[in-house]
């Protein structure tokens, strides 16, 4: 079902082409690049964890990765507010965590595991996340799993990385400029009269403050009205 245009038609709403947070495939890459450029390791040594067509796996004296999210926890009940800018829109922003299983493999898996674990408390190391609305929330600690392939053992460290990145949409809920209607209620516990009132957003009545007036005989004053004033000057 397609989304409609705008909030001026009924139906379902979907966000705007922007500002739209990396997801998929895009989310991947963008961890993949995070996780080489850390560590040092060559890019094509760090690879998804799950992937449509699994490639052969690295020889066993090579040290490699495996990267992939395993768990994301989202607010329960996410920011929104209104824009007034341009013809209006609704603003959603809410903060998600990803955590971000890195399971590396090979004789050097330990060192590369802690080039990671510690490298993403470097600041400049961390400009990458800054710039895709990523913090890093904590790194656990390296645990060692070696783990049998074709019959050998082979080294395995795993290590998870907590992120929190910001989630932000806009929909296209336009602003209100102008509402006209008639206003019907009645009395509480008075089921036999009924109160009607017309409204205008666009009309506003304009309100005529009392002019004071000066009442007494000379040497005493008195002011009647808003802001009256009541003396006397002997």
């Amino acid at each position: 079902m397609a989304f409609v245009l705008d909030s001026t038609t009924p139906g379902f709403l979907g966000p705007e082409a922007t500002p739209q947070p990396i997801d998929d495939d895009k989310y991947d890459d963008f961890l993949q690049a995070l996780v080489a450029g850390v560590t040092g390791m060559d890019p094509t040594m760090v690879r998804p964890r799950w992937q449509n067509e699994p490639p052969n796996l690295p020889d066993l004296n090579s040290d490699w990765v495996a990267v992939g999210v395993t768990e994301t926890r989202v607010d329960p009940n996410p920011w929104i507010g209104h824009s007034d800018a341009g013809e209006g829109d609704d603003l959603l922003q809410e903060h998600e965590i990803s955590v971000v299983l890195c399971t590396f493999y090979g004789p050097n898996a330990g060192l590369y595991a802690s080039y990671l674990r510690r490298g993403l408390y470097v600041w400049q190391n961390r400009a990458v996340l800054r710039a895709n609305a990523v913090g890093l929330v904590e790194t656990t600690e390296l645990a060692r799993v070696p783990e049998i392939i074709q019959n050998i053992w082979i080294n395995r460290i795993d290590v998870n990385l907590i992120l929190r990145r910001e989630i932000r949409y806009n929909y296209p809920v336009r602003t209100l400029l102008r509402a006209q209607g008639e206003i019907i209620a009645q009395p509480p516990g008075d089921g036999t009269r009924t109160i009607t009132d017309d409204f205008d957003t666009g009309f506003i009545p304009q309100v005529v403050q009392p002019t004071p007036q000066v009442l007494g005989s000379a040497g005493a004053m008195l002011l009647t009205g808003t802001g009256g004033v009541l003396g006397s000057g002997t």
